[in-house]
């Protein structure tokens, strides 16, 4: 695991209402784009979604507010755009949510919101950094910068630390682990690594094993990526044995082929007294980094300590797999490494990996397909 960006990286400004104010401070040098847009509703939101669509998981997307915020009887927020009558908010004015709606769709890897003393309940959200001035924004363009230039490799983005975006590398740490409650944001999480994994690499050099038992992932894996779908032990049974069947013919390596990405969600719903399906592969992570191996599991932290003994958790474990800790109940304990269990706002966690050493982070927010 590594933090950083990599040189394909860009970074877009669009500054809202600028021409309402005068003497406001220039934006920090260093965006590929900063447009200006002040007008009605519609011009607005017309200009909010162009600007957040299409962005990468290494990018970088600043709004910068500056239009004046105002709450209806129902203590809803709206910002005020030309010809808002505060009578009729929802045809008039541009709702705060659905600013956050936009930025939690988007696929940036670092989404900034640079507010103007207005109300920044609608923005704290899972992936978006909420700025107060134009130092804190000058300090967070320094850490995208350093992070610019980091390791190199197929980094895949899981979500934001204090000095930036945080990401994963697999060709170093070819497993991954998360734990937490439900609505802790272990699906989300997820779903945000499987689209960042196809983000970086092509069809010729990944394919994925998905296991998703409540079908929270289901259409988030294009078909060209897809190698199998298990929603049921009896389609996983065969799609695990014709998959350990490849792998032992991939030691002791090198291999020449794509890497196998086996996604897990709901890990307890997979693994329990009547068996593992999955059990067959536990041979075969030691060996990872030489047979394109990468298996990324997501389990209810729920008797996730007593799991542990587990052999393919077990396993994960033994080769010192990083992973988070999502929210989760106390009485649960120690989840990974030292992390205890504890209560967290979804979508944050206790990132812990050999390279990364121990950081808070927050998850970025990808929805259903």
């Amino acid at each position: 695991m590594a933090l950083g960006s990599d040189m394909g990286s860009e970074r877009h400004a669009l500054r809202i209402g600028a021409g309402d104010r005068d003497g406001r401070p220039e934006l920090p040098a260093g965006f590929d784009s900063a447009e200006t847009v002040a007008g009605g509703k519609a011009e607005i939101e017309q200009r909010l979604e162009r600007m957040l669509t299409g962005r990468g998981p290494e990018d970088l997307v600043l709004l910068d507010f500056h239009l004046p915020a105002f709450t209806d009887a129902h203590d809803r927020v709206f910002f005020r755009a030309e010809g808002t009558d505060p009578a009729l908010p929802y045809s008039t004015a541009v709702p705060a949510d659905l600013v956050r709606t936009l930025l939690l769709n988007c696929r940036a890897g670092l989404k900034l919101v640079l507010l103007d003393g207005q109300d920044a309940r609608p923005f704290h959200a899972p992936g978006i950094r909420i700025l107060t001035g134009i130092g804190e924004l000058r300090t967070a363009l320094t850490a995208h910068s350093g992070q610019t230039n980091a390791a190199p490799g197929k980094l895949v983005a899981v979500g934001t630390g204090e000095q930036g975006p945080v990401y994963l590398d697999f060709t170093t740490e070819p497993h991954f682990l998360a734990f937490g409650e439900s609505e802790s944001g272990k699906s989300a999480l997820l779903r945000h690594i499987a689209r960042g994994i196809m983000a970086r690499y092509s069809p010729a050099e990944a394919l994925f094993l998905v296991v998703d038992y409540r079908h929270s992932l289901l259409g988030v894996v294009e078909d060209q990526y897809r190698l199998g779908y298990a929603m049921a032990r009896g389609q996983l049974d065969g799609l695990v044995r014709d998959v350990a069947a490849a792998l032992r013919q991939r030691l002791p390596g090198p291999w020449r082929g794509p890497d196998l990405f086996v996604l897990v969600d709901d890990y307890d719903l997979v693994a329990t007294q009547a068996g593992n399906p999955l059990q067959p592969l536990a041979e075969f992570l030691p060996h990872a980094r030489e047979i394109g191996l990468h298996l990324v599991v997501a389990r209810s932290s729920t008797r996730a300590a007593r799991a542990s003994e587990e052999p393919v958790l077990r396993a994960l474990k033994d080769v010192a797999s990083p992973g988070i800790v999502l929210s989760a109940h106390p009485d649960e304990g120690v989840l990974l490494g030292d992390i205890t269990a504890g209560p967290l706002p979804p979508g944050r966690g206790t990132l812990l990996s050999r390279t990364a050493g121990r950081q808070l982070i927050q998850v970025s927010w990808s929805p259903p397909a």
